[in-house]
């Protein structure tokens, strides 16, 4: 099922967000964590400027469709 408006392309390089509570950074790049099992991959963003990991919290799932 497509969500209203969904395009397919490549996904966002740089996604941009709240500061980074580390260096104030607002833009972040999406990185998938794989695993030896596939149930254990996860999905997260990093700071740009800080390579600090963070959580997909709403903001970021709302700019990628999630």
């Amino acid at each position: 099922m497509e969500k209203p408006g969904d395009t397919t392309g490549p996904i966002p390089k740089d996604i941009h967000g709240k500061a980074c509570p580390f260096c104030g950074g607002n833009t972040y790049q999406l990185v998938l964590r794989g695993a030896s099992v596939a149930d254990a991959s996860s999905l997260f963003v990093r700071c740009r400027r800080c390579s600090h990991p963070g959580n997909l919290d709403a903001e970021f799932k709302s700019a990628l469709w999630i």
